[in-house]
């Protein structure tokens, strides 16, 4: 859930794909496929996310006042 009132969003992930949900008009804004198995975490000011699976940690950052999936900041994998 968006940590910032008036940004009024909330993602879910299920089945490793992250779905946006405007909490005021119930609306499905966009999802993307995100192997988030672990955890999820907004961060940033809600303008990056940070999801993890079992073996892997990756970094996505929203687009400025746009409602369109992510763009994958950055990924790494651990043995």
């Amino acid at each position: 859930m968006s940590s910032e009132p008036h940004r009024n969003f909330f993602l879910v992930v299920i089945n490793s794909v992250i779905y946006k949900y405007d909490l005021v008009s119930k609306e499905l804004l966009f999802s993307f496929r995100a192997q988030a198995s672990r955890e999820m975490i907004l961060y940033d000011g809600d303008d990056k996310l940070c999801v993890a699976s079992d073996n892997v940690i990756r970094l996505w950052d929203f687009y400025d006042k746009k409602e369109v999936p992510p763009e994958m900041w950055s990924s790494h994998e651990f043995p």
